[in-house]
């Protein structure tokens, strides 16, 4: 076989996708049927009334019935959390045009997770 020509890739057919087996593994667990206080339902949305109760009691309630006080901090950020998996993380700026001509861009500071 001879060199490969100026712009021509070796692999034709692109990188194979990477195996995402975390992916796999969290989404087979959360299928799962469980049962918590005798009503049977998936982990996945257990797991989904959970977050919204603790955001609405500011306790994180566990199946065994343990429950862990939030602080405030606590809370705020699983509110940022739970707010950007649901409609995703705000933009980052802004551009708003007042009546006057003049431009006003609003930033607000990179959220690091």
């Amino acid at each position: 076989m001879g060199a490969w020509q100026k712009g021509q890739s070796g692999n034709p057919r692109g990188r194979p996708k990477k195996n995402r087996a975390l992916t796999r593994l969290l989404e087979q667990a959360g299928s799962k049927t469980i049962e918590i206080n005798g009503k049977r339902m998936a982990a996945k949305r257990w797991l989904g009334t959970a977050l919204w109760q603790a955001i609405m009691n500011g306790v994180v309630q566990l199946p065994n019935g343990i429950e862990f006080p939030m602080t405030g901090q606590d809370w705020l950020e699983l509110v940022r959390w739970l707010y950007g998996q649901v409609d995703g993380p705000p933009r980052n700026e802004t551009d708003v045009n007042m009546s006057g001509g003049l431009d006003v861009v609003i930033r607000w500071p990179e959220q690091t997770d």
